[in-house]
């Protein structure tokens, strides 16, 4: 639910902030006096670096679950193929390729569940993914939000007004909401991302074990 109301915040922030100082207004200030909206654009930098790394994980993370649930498919076909040689196999009546066949079942079995496994992780990091995505929109609005705060409090003690009902509560109220959503959005990105933490060394338990049957034909 969380994440679905950070999408609508997201969605009603994607034009832009309400509040805003045209970044002329602040040029000719003294660089010492602007060193705090200096440190605001070079978190907003940082911000949209690391909404750019959130887009290419969620691209690759959506790939690798494609060909996952590819992979499941073919290990499903080759249970069912070892299934039916396990039948062909005793109705010959030759133990050696009962046990054979045998084997191979228990084999692609194995390989069918680390497959289902893998496909489990891989949605449980497409969904955390996702949410990271969310997560990084919010903090480059938020990082907007303290840039342009930081530019109105250069306003604000200089005494210059960039708009007739320049107020800095409002640019205050603004970032706090900003920061606040982000916030809320990170605590569910960390938590998916646990998730998937988890579903991953699951998959990598089941995986070692078909590796370790494989090895052993």
């Amino acid at each position: 639910m969380r994440v679905c109301l950070c999408l609508l915040a997201l969605c009603g922030c994607a034009s832009g902030l309400k509040y805003a100082v045209d970044d002329n207004v602040v040029t000719n200030v003294a660089p010492d006096e602007r060193r705090d909206v200096a440190a605001a654009q070079s978190e907003l930098a940082a911000a949209q670096a690391e909404q750019q790394k959130a887009e290419t994980l969620l691209n690759q993370t959506q790939s690798q679950l494609r060909a996952a649930e590819a992979e499941q498919k073919q290990a499903t076909l080759d249970a069912e193929k070892s299934l039916e040689a396990q039948k062909a196999a005793e109705q010959s009546h030759d133990i050696n390729q009962v046990n054979t066949a045998n084997r191979n079942k228990e084999i692609a079995a194995a390989g069918q569940r680390a497959a289902e496994a893998k496909v489990a992780w891989l949605e449980k990091k497409a969904r955390a993914t996702r949410t990271a995505r969310v997560a990084a929109d919010l903090r480059v609005s938020a990082a907007q939000a303290h840039y342009e705060l930081e530019k109105a409090r250069v306003c604000q003690a200089k005494g210059i007004k960039p708009s007739t009902d320049f107020q800095l509560a409002r640019f205050e109220a603004q970032y706090e909401e900003a920061a606040s959503q982000y916030q809320s959005a990170k605590n569910d990105a960390d938590a998916e991302a646990t998730d998937a933490g988890g579903g991953e060394r699951d998959w990598k338990d089941v995986a070692k074990r078909y590796q370790e049957m494989k090895g052993g034909q």
